[in-house]
């Protein structure tokens, strides 16, 4: 499990340092949001997996009250 961590934490690192050295569009805001939401989603949904724990889904439900606070302030 610290393996994933280890690993996402990475690509996450990695993500930070080609923002900064490189001009990405800001038409690709949403795009590397949704990428980064990704990542934190599937080591969310990994770590409930192996270990079989239903107390251990608090970042599931931050990323579900996280979208739907920016999807409602979006609309409104």
């Amino acid at each position: 499990m610290s393996v994933v961590a280890f690993g996402s934490a990475l690509l996450l690192f990695l993500r930070r340092l080609s923002l900064d050295h490189s001009a990405w569009p800001i038409n690709s805001a949403h795009a590397i949001a949704a990428g980064v939401a990704g990542i934190v989603l599937f080591n969310s949904l990994l770590h409930v997996y192996l270990l079989r724990n239903a107390d251990e889904t608090i970042n599931l439900m931050l990323l579900v009250v996280i979208r739907f606070d920016f999807s409602y302030l979006t609309v409104s």
